[in-house]
């Protein structure tokens, strides 16, 4: 098994293994002061994850917003808009883990 060195906000190292499609799954460590959203809604593939290390993280989907404390995650659609805010009164550190669907390699398909 051989790995891929990337570079990702909040991490030492980051290794991916090579056999991995090149954007699968990426994941980075963020902190947020109180009051401020980490970008404003926004739509990807895939599923996106949040594990908070330290504070409150609110996730948001359009009019529906799910706290989460220390200690919790959450995993939501990310092609529905979605954003992050600091809603506690300390800086907040948590972790965004995204996962893109596979892309199936193009061959013969099976007779029905």
């Amino acid at each position: 098994m051989s790995f891929n060195p990337c570079k990702k906000k909040g991490l030492n190292n980051y290794l991916v293994d090579a056999d991995l499609a090149d954007g699968c799954i990426s994941l980075h460590v963020s902190e947020l002061p109180p009051g401020k959203s980490s970008h404003e809604p926004h739509v990807h593939d895939g599923v996106e994850s949040y594990y908070v290390f330290r504070g409150e993280l609110t996730v948001s989907q359009g009019e529906e917003a799910l706290r989460l404390a220390e200690n919790d995650a959450a995993s939501i659609d990310s092609s529905k808009p979605h954003k992050v805010t600091n809603t506690g009164l300390a800086v907040n550190k948590y972790m965004v883990i995204i996962a893109k669907p596979r892309i199936q390699p193009a061959g013969p398909t099976a007779p029905p």
